[in-house]
């Protein structure tokens, strides 16, 4: 599997865990939010994408040591209320059931959905899993 595969308008089709994303900017897309990123590691098929000066464990697909990349995980592939990274809230609507949040992370944007009410400002969070998409 290739890592990307460019459209005509300058975008990349790629896919991750069976799901189609679009990837163009930075921030929330299709399926999943997309952050900039550089490997600076691999081993095997897993690499170490260094995102605003944190690193991140990703699969890596055919990407390699070096290569710029978006990194891009799903909601679901985020665990609230523990981990190594903090982002500040922005916003958190109550939407019946769950929790709609935006976020920041550094600068980058992050969206999650929780079925418990938010802290007020900051949360810590961890990324389970997500793919280095190589960035053309």
């Amino acid at each position: 599997m290739d890592c990307s595969t460019p459209l005509g308008d300058g975008s990349l089709l790629a896919t991750a865990r069976d799901t189609d994303v679009l990837l163009s900017d930075v921030g929330p897309v299709r399926g999943g939010v997309s952050w900039p990123g550089r490997v600076v590691s691999v081993d095997g098929s897993r690499a170490l994408v260094e995102v605003a000066g944190e690193r991140i464990p990703a699969e890596r697909g055919e990407c390699g040591e070096g290569d710029e990349v978006f990194l891009f995980f799903r909601p679901e592939w985020v665990e609230v209320s523990e981990g190594p990274f903090t982002a500040e809230i922005e916003s958190a609507e109550y939407l019946g059931d769950r929790w709609e949040l935006r976020a920041r992370f550094y600068d980058l944007p992050l969206v999650l959905v929780i079925s418990e009410a938010p802290p007020k400002t900051t949360f810590p969070f961890a990324v389970s899993a997500a793919q280095a998409i190589r960035r053309q």
